[in-house]
């Protein structure tokens, strides 16, 4: 081959590595917008969806409890701990009694001086011991606006936007308490039995009346079960709410002697909204059958 075919079939395959290389080799650099996105932290995954609904391009949320875990035992792994460092906002529940905040607002207010930690306590509802407050369409109002209030801070330049959304959120909660509302009132009274008792603020709210497999954060005895099975025989009750992130040993113990059938309910799903219009929704089919 002549010397000038060489040298160009050798120019050809420099080329054509360096086009390789740009293509799947070098590494993507992340867009300066993205990385220069205030980190916001939130306890549970129903709180994300709100976050992202009024400021999702303009924030990164980070939810410390995930959706399968636990939150009365749940840790956050090395990962979480590592980006807590650049994280500016927790937006926390508040509420006294839910553990994950008990135990770890402390740690990361010590750890992490800088981090701005706000929560919205004020009691919601007739149990306030039930550590589930999100559930609570009243509570939720109040957090929302707490959640924008705080957004303002963080992103006055988008003020305008902000406050638009969180005011459609709110006209949404408001249909969401009326849809709650009328599919509830034939039914005011009425029990429903669950493994984990979440769901005190929506019994509370419409007139309803939750009857829990655990108390106190106790697994139930063989007495507290046969009073569990008469009350549930009384009541009518032919379903059994479980939630996915505890045992479902005495919830399926309960359905059987009852002739009842297990339905999961999961009091952590982000969607807000779907799950309690779905959770209404199944209540309503149970004391139908």
């Amino acid at each position: 081959m002549k010397p000038k075919y060489w040298i160009a079939a050798v120019l050809a395959l420099v080329f054509l590595a360096f086009t390789l290389y740009g293509i799947y080799l070098k590494p993507q650099s992340r867009p300066i917008a993205q990385a220069n996105k205030p980190l916001v932290l939130v306890s549970v995954p129903p709180q994300r969806q709100f976050l992202k609904q009024l400021a999702g391009e303009w924030i990164d949320v980070e939810v410390l409890v995930p959706p399968a875990a636990n939150p009365e035992t749940y840790e956050p792994n090395l990962a979480q701990m590592q980006r807590l460092a650049r994280a500016q906002l927790y937006i926390a529940l508040g509420h006294p009694n839910f553990l994950f905040e008990a135990v770890w607002l402390p740690k990361l207010r010590a750890q992490y001086p800088a981090l701005r930690i706000v929560g919205f306590d004020r009691p919601a509802y007739d149990d306030a011991g039930d550590p589930h407050p999100w559930l609570s369409l009243f509570w939720m109002r109040q957090h929302l606006t707490l959640m924008a209030q705080e957004l303002l801070l963080l992103l006055p330049e988008h003020a305008d936007e902000i406050n638009l959304r969180a005011q459609k959120l709110l006209d949404q909660i408001n249909v969401l308490d009326q849809s709650l509302a009328q599919k509830f009132a034939p039914y005011r009274g009425r029990a429903f039995l669950v493994a984990h008792p979440a769901w005190s603020a929506l019994a509370a709210q419409y007139g309803l009346q939750q009857l829990a497999i655990e108390q106190g954060h106790k697994e139930p005895d063989a007495r507290m079960l046969g009073v569990l099975i008469a009350q549930a025989r009384h009541a009518q009750i032919h379903t059994v709410f479980v939630q996915p992130q505890f045992d479902q040993k005495h919830a399926r113990v309960l359905a059987q002697a009852l002739g009842a059938q297990v339905q999961v309910a999961d009091p952590m799903a982000q969607d807000w909204f779907a799950n309690l219009s779905n959770f209404a929704d199944n209540l309503v089919a149970s004391w139908k059958q």
